[in-house]
């Protein structure tokens, strides 16, 4: 075991975790061909078959799985190992892991721009996953600080709020309810719904606002990711409930419009956390320090209006090209 090196379990754990050369290439900013040579190199080192490739998918062998699970322990003490030596300088630096639900791609990479400006000798590493991805990677232990907009029951994690997420409905400009004021909710109901997959943070506050007002909405379709719905939207399928951090380059472009309905928007909230108990870095409590000064109010500005006048023609038609 001690002839593997490290960057061959880092790279095998990227692999394993993806089920793919090509986005562990990705993620480790290195070629596939060097990652098919260390993996080569590393199962050759232990003397066992790690992987089995059949077609173009990848399947760990059970030697491979019980090498992924300890390969996250290890590659998570020595994160910690580095931090902690980190702590002993005078600057604030080493590595800063995060991750967040699709939505938070939105408005994260502002705030993270920001942060860097004042602390350009922190790594940054910031995953966007699916909600089902986040909880698996926080049981795991794999980031430093998670940007959620539910806890689930079996988190055990200290939150603090982050910034609201309004959610609206949208519909294209050309609908028959675009123009109209205070739209009755029941109105809406009856209306084609496109919707997110199960196991979405948006799909979950649908649910509570549902059961909340006793009502239930016209599913029509199912569309696995923001960017589907909003194009479905715009091709007349429906409409949709979608966060407005996940809109607003539509809505100031006018290929979607926000409908006027009772009860909405719903205010729903976004919040950054870490697992109870867990010592932090320099850079991930400097972070929290610039979340609560700073990073709030940078998010919200992701809502304010992007475009001018003279953008907007020119979006708007490389978006229908």
């Amino acid at each position: 075991m001690f002839r593997a090196t490290i960057r061959q379990l880092q790279v095998f754990e990227s692999v394993a975790r993806h089920k793919s050369f090509t986005r562990a290439a990705e993620e480790l900013f290195v070629t596939q061909s060097t990652v098919s040579i260390q993996l080569k190199q590393l199962a050759e080192s232990l003397d066992v078959a790690l992987i089995e490739q059949v077609g173009k998918k990848i399947y760990l062998t059970r030697a491979g799985e019980t090498l992924l699970t300890q390969c996250q322990k290890l590659l998570s003490l020595l994160r910690e190992t580095e931090q902690a030596m980190a702590d002993y300088q005078s600057k604030t630096q080493g590595s800063l892991l995060l991750s967040g639900t699709i939505t938070t791609q939105f408005f994260l990479p502002r705030v993270l721009a920001a942060f860097n400006k004042l602390y350009p000798d922190v790594d940054i590493q910031f995953q966007v996953t699916s909600r089902p991805q986040q909880t698996a990677r926080f049981q795991k232990n794999l980031d430093d600080l998670y940007i959620i907009g539910h806890v689930a029951e079996n988190m055990d994690i200290k939150v603090i709020p982050f910034v609201e997420n309004p959610l609206i409905i949208v519909a294209s400009a050309e609908h028959h309810l675009a123009q109209q004021k205070n739209i009755a909710l029941k109105t809406v109901a009856r209306e084609p719904f496109l919707v997110r997959e199960p196991g979405s943070t948006t799909i979950k506050d649908i649910q509570l606002f549902c059961s909340e007002q006793k009502i239930s909405f016209n599913q029509k379709m199912i569309l696995g990711g923001n960017e589907a719905i909003k194009q479905g939207v715009i091709g007349g399928l429906g409409i949709a409930i979608l966060s407005r951090f996940t809109s607003i380059l539509e809505l100031d472009s006018g290929l979607l419009v926000e409908l006027d309905v009772q009860g909405f928007p719903i205010q729903r909230q976004w919040y950054i956390g870490y697992p109870s108990g867990k010592k932090l870095s320099l850079a991930a409590k400097a972070f929290l320090d610039f979340i609560r000064n700073q990073g709030r109010s940078i998010a919200q500005s992701c809502l304010d209006s992007r475009l001018t006048q003279a953008q907007a023609p020119a979006i708007l038609s490389s978006m229908i090209d």
